[in-house]
């Protein structure tokens, strides 16, 4: 086969894909008025969970998932603008511009970005219904907690998602936080406060029962005598259940306040 044979096919593929893309929006459209309807998010994290798994399952290459994944971010994202494009905020801070390449990881180029000036003013404007989603550092690229971010979070948040970066320009963990309630996925966590415990506590009852936990602050939290704590699983889970109502048992003082369950995103 010549260069222009190649060339010719090549061209065929292009025009089946754009018909076949054409053909996903137009579902896709209709997915989201169903949505609108019945009053449900047009991003639901876990569903792209499922989504690149089975993907990363189906492909057999040359092409690798890292850019699979990429490509059907913005398929998506254009899917999802076509109805309602997404307004995503982000702090506006030189020592935070992961949160922007986070952000453009979950939601794509055809998402709507905004930046603020403070961890307050996000939470705000999405209580307010002014953003539909807020992108936050947790731990950065040194592996240290971003302590005077996350004790602005307030009490009420919902985290939707977690996403890790890993580049040479910018390396953390970032949560997405919404207005919705994720379902289970195989990789689950689960994000809360314990009140009036110390870590060492914790550290020995997930150790009895087996819970692989992660704390991100010890006892500053919000001036509180608290910690901030990340559970590999998610909150249906009987373990997990099992584990909380054990810290609660511990101590009758001991008070723990959910910011959700929610998936693990690809990076």
């Amino acid at each position: 086969m010549n260069l222009r044979q190649l060339r010719d096919n090549i061209d065929e593929l292009d025009t089946q894909i754009v018909d076949l893309l054409n053909r996903r929006c137009q579902l896709a459209a209709k997915v989201g008025e169903w949505k609108t309807l019945h009053d449900i998010p047009f991003y639901v994290p876990e569903r792209e969970k499922e989504l690149f798994e089975r993907l990363k399952e189906k492909n057999s290459g040359p092409i690798t998932d890292k850019s699979l994944f990429f490509i059907y971010r913005e398929i998506i994202s254009a899917a999802i603008a076509l109805e309602k494009p997404l307004k995503i905020a982000v702090l506006n801070n030189i020592n935070n511009n992961g949160s922007a390449e986070a952000a453009r990881k979950t939601f794509g180029d055809s998402a709507q970005y905004q930046t603020m000036e403070s961890t307050t003013s996000l939470f705000d404007a999405l209580e307010r219904k002014f953003t539909d989603y807020v992108v936050l550092p947790i731990i950065d690229k040194n592996l240290s907690f971003i302590e005077d971010v996350c004790e602005e979070i307030p009490l009420n948040a919902k985290v939707c998602a977690e996403r890790k970066i890993d580049s040479p320009a910018t390396s953390g963990t970032y949560l997405i936080f919404g207005n919705q309630s994720p379902e289970p996925t195989s990789e689950s966590r689960t994000l809360f406060i314990i009140q009036k415990i110390n870590s060492e506590k914790i550290t020995e009852t997930s150790e009895l029962m087996n819970i692989e936990i992660t704390l991100l602050n010890n006892l500053k939290y919000k001036k509180l005598n608290s910690v901030l704590c990340e559970i590999k699983g998610h909150i249906s889970d009987k373990k997990i259940e099992s584990f909380i109502q054990a810290v609660k048992a511990d101590n009758k003082d001991n008070k723990v306040i959910m910011f959700g369950s929610y998936p693990l995103l690809f990076s």
